[in-house]
């Protein structure tokens, strides 16, 4: 049986593998048409069994939550090769930076909206704390400069000062927001705090404004806060069908924790606290979670969501951290028997080897059961198993 290191190391080895290294896998895998000049570096984000086929989906911000994971596991082993890949994912993104006009500093996260190609300030938000931590393990500006550049052009053009949300789908051709609900299908202003990313840009700048913009989402979401730990007002969260994302309390309640040790104000760790609570609510009796848990509890059977499984144990990890206590043992040791039974080693097909596997599809009538990796999955898992690592590797 493999330690809790080599179960990491494992799983590093396959975010190395679904790493783009050549144009002819790029082009295999970008079914979505992205407009990338080049995708090498960026990690290719979702794998099935049914097709066995690669393809990408969010590769920007994806793959920006691989380097620090990557890092980590450099920091774990001292092996280069882990180092090496963060860096290239660095590159990936970075290379598509605007570099003057008014949308200087932008980083294009494209997605699909109908046929035309747009900007996601989501995306963005969620790649920020990955050239932060670059930075950090690096020193080289090139980091600190893109962060700033991003964060500068949020705070500037996507923040709605007095509002504390941001315009969240931009058409970066035509220069301008998209706010026509009926046209997103969703909500088209939201309240983007992910991961504290411009407080992560205030600590490395200096800058007052963006410490302004971290603080003006967070009192915006205390507000919000429904249920206890969530925000289901708004996507990916459904208000109307009553369902919860499993990684929502993780996007928008890990960063409270980093408002209070800020401030040292009790009403952003108590919000923290509750989103704490609420993945042990969502947790399922064998440490598993489902993408979508309605607030009566119920799931949809072939919905597993092991990323989230992951984001829980980085929450339960930071809240012992700041308290020493040990309320969360039971539900993380839990989660850390889910994981290590979800990763695959023992398989035929070798794209398979080392991944954390998100979710099983159904068979579809036949023998085939299809297992759906999403490099999501593995990411957090590992930054899950990477927080509650004992030095001893066991």
């Amino acid at each position: 049986m493999m330690n809790i290191k080599q179960v990491i190391q494992a799983g590093g080895d396959w975010l190395i593998r679904a790493q783009t290294k050549t144009d002819e896998q790029a082009k295999d895998a970008n079914t979505l048409g992205y407009t990338y000049p080049s995708l090498i570096g960026a990690i290719r984000n979702e794998y099935t069994t049914r097709t066995r086929r690669w393809s990408y989906y969010g590769p920007h911000w994806h793959s920006m939550q691989a380097a620090i994971v990557l890092l980590g596991i450099y920091k774990l082993t001292g092996e280069k090769k882990y180092y090496e890949s963060a860096i290239r994912i660095g590159e990936f993104l970075v290379a598509q930076q605007i570099r003057d006009g008014d949308d200087k500093g932008m980083i294009p996260t494209e997605g699909k909206l109908g046929n035309s190609m747009i900007h996601s300030v989501a995306a963005l938000s969620e790649s920020l704390p990955g050239l932060y931590y670059l930075y950090q393990a690096t020193k080289d500006d090139r980091w600190k400069d893109a962060l700033i550049g991003a964060a500068d052009w949020i705070a500037r053009k996507s923040y709605i000062d007095g509002d504390g949300r941001y315009k969240d789908i931009y058409d970066y051709r035509k220069k301008q927001f998209i706010l026509d609900a009926q046209i997103v299908g969703a909500n088209p202003i939201r309240p983007l705090i992910d991961e504290g990313g411009m407080l992560l840009a205030y600590k490395i700048s200096g800058r007052e404004r963006f410490r302004e913009v971290f603080f003006g989402l967070a009192e915006r979401l205390l507000k919000e806060e429904s249920p206890a730990g969530n925000w289901i007002a708004y996507t990916p969260n459904n208000k109307e069908a009553g369902f919860l994302h499993a990684r929502h309390a993780w996007w928008w309640g890990y960063p409270m924790a980093d408002a209070f040790e800020e401030t040292q104000d009790e009403k952003y760790f108590e919000c923290f606290k509750r989103a704490c609570d609420w993945y042990v609510w969502a947790q399922n009796v064998d440490g598993g979670m489902h993408y979508s848990t309605y607030i009566d509890r119920n799931k949809p059977s072939f919905s597993l969501c092991s990323s989230a499984v992951g984001c829980a144990l980085i929450m339960w990890k930071r809240y012992k951290d700041m308290t020493g206590e040990t309320k969360y043992d039971e539900p993380v040791q839990k989660g850390i028997e889910y994981l290590l039974r979800v990763q695959l080693l023992n398989v035929e097909d070798e794209n398979l080897r080392g991944a954390f596997f998100e979710s099983i599809g159904p068979n579809n009538n036949s023998d085939k059961i299809e297992i759906y990796l999403r490099d999501l999955a593995t990411i957090f898992a590992i930054r899950g198993l990477l927080s509650w690592h004992d030095s001893s590797g066991e």
